[in-house]
């Protein structure tokens, strides 16, 4: 490779190292009354849950997955539980539902979503999230598991 080429291919890393950790990084943000969380993974992916307690039935609402199938996978990240899978259905315009999920115990939960391509699951963005003995639910600092 010659000379300018590799200084354009120097020069442009910042840039694609930029969109890589634009595409992967997780927001969070809570409602001002505390009744749902919500955290965008990516540019275009949400996870909405409602009304994020650990005494109620919960939904979740994933955005901006055009796929043929969705799932979450929770875990617990405090013991060894196991992993539950939750099919979401479809709601159509790449929108996808969850409902009546139930935390079993308080305590740090990961929440993995996952995108059915080419015949296999694949990890698209993941959140860490607290669930206290009362209150809602609250995403854990940079919202990752």
């Amino acid at each position: 490779m010659n000379a300018p080429y590799r200084w354009a291919l120097l020069a442009s890393l910042p840039l694609i190292v930029a969109a890589f950790v634009s595409l992967t990084h997780t927001y969070a943000t809570t409602k001002p009354d505390g009744s749902t969380i919500v955290a965008r993974i990516g540019r275009s992916l949400t996870l909405t849950a409602a009304p994020g307690r650990a005494d109620a039935e919960n939904t979740f609402l994933v955005g901006g997955m055009r796929t043929s199938a969705v799932r979450l996978l929770s875990r617990s990240l405090d013991m060894n539980m196991g992993i539950t899978p939750y099919v979401a259905r479809p709601l159509g315009e790449g929108r996808w539902q969850v409902s009546n999920a139930e935390v079993p115990m308080v305590g740090r939960w990961g929440i993995q979503v996952q995108a059915w391509r080419k015949g296999a699951w694949i990890s698209v963005g993941q959140v860490t999230y607290d669930v206290p003995f009362t209150g809602t639910m609250r995403l854990v600092a940079g919202g990752r598991s």
